[in-house]
């Protein structure tokens, strides 16, 4: 899993939900900025209580994104449903890592 350097430097929201843009080092040590959607379906689904901080959940698909998805995957626009499109199970690896970040 990355644990990398990932900084979410501004959340908008917008008609469908939110839009963050995020930046990261690249395992080649260079920095990239991209931009990050995170709609209302996809928050209800990851996060079915809402007590999570939109921001939260954006940079945990974030995070699982960049250590699952191929190179060029990686577009400058991403969405938080890519993320299924790569693994059937993106989602529930995702919901764990919530848990497992309230329990450390």
């Amino acid at each position: 899993m990355f644990h990398g350097p990932l900084e979410i430097m501004n959340e908008t929201e917008v008609g469908h939900g939110w839009q963050f843009v995020a930046q990261f080092i690249e395992a080649a040590g260079a920095l990239r900025k991209l931009t990050f959607g995170l709609n209302w379906a996809d928050y209800d689904l990851l996060c079915p209580d809402g007590g999570t901080e939109p921001s939260l959940v954006a940079e945990t698909v974030l995070r699982w994104l960049i250590a699952n998805a191929k190179p060029e995957q990686l577009t400058n626009r991403l969405d938080a449903s890519l993320a299924r499109r790569i693994h059937p199970e993106a989602d529930a690896q995702i919901r764990r890592l919530f848990i497992q970040r309230d329990q450390s």
